[in-house]
């Protein structure tokens, strides 16, 4: 199984992260949890089998020379809208890759088993994991996808995926369990009570320090 997963992330020293809960918890707050959820990303993309390459898909080009990014090679989003970036990416990788996976960094409870599965799978089907906001924590396919599909898009609604999964032409759609996307304190407190179950022990160690730093 040749493939690659793409994480899509944004360097905290050159853009806003998880503004959301930064307004709730502050600033501090919120880039302790963006940055657990990159260690956890990071500890996930180093268990993937060595048949998937991952990369770090980085949202600001000056990003690319952060020392953040550590020991995976890092692809440059673009600019334009999210669908723009998630066309570039994908389309870039599956030329080079064949299956192609795309991550968000906001979902710290994504196994590699999940990633790993959802490419073995993806010949001839599209996988796609919900996220319980209305979109999705995860998408594998191996065939080309339209830069209309992308970009016609709206994302951050409450029935992104909904509209995705109607612009998506032909092949069958598998769903993966769904799963919270860190973006407020509801689905923060929704992500740290799964980790502290079925999770793995960077998962569970994670867990209990971000509950530790942030309500003691």
């Amino acid at each position: 199984m040749k493939g690659a997963l793409a994480v899509f992330v944004k360097t905290p020293e050159l853009s806003p992260v998880k503004t959301r809960l930064a307004a709730s918890l502050g600033k501090a707050a919120a880039v302790a949890v963006y940055a657990e959820c990159l260690g956890l990303s990071a500890d996930m993309m180093r268990e993937l089998p060595a048949d998937v390459k991952p990369f770090w898909a980085v949202g600001e080009l000056a990003g690319l020379k952060s020392k953040r990014w550590g020991e995976f090679p890092v692809i440059f989003t673009g600019e334009g809208t999210l669908g723009d970036r998630l066309n570039l990416v994908y389309s870039t990788l599956q030329k080079q890759y064949g299956r192609v996976a795309l991550a968000g960094s906001d979902c710290p409870q994504l196994k590699s088993t999940a990633v790993s599965c959802a490419l073995q799978q993806a010949h001839g089907k599209t996988i796609i994991g919900p996220a319980d906001d209305g979109g999705f924590y995860l998408f594998a396919a191996a065939r080309r996808i339209t830069k209309k599909t992308w970009t016609t898009v709206k994302y951050s609604q409450d029935d992104t995926l909904t509209q995705l999964l109607r612009r998506l032409d032909g092949g069958r759609t598998v769903f993966l369990p769904p799963l919270s996307d860190v973006d407020d304190i509801r689905s923060l407190k929704a992500a740290l009570k799964l980790m502290q179950k079925d999770s793995s022990p960077q998962q569970r160690q994670s867990a209990i320090r971000l509950k530790n730093k942030l309500w003691g």
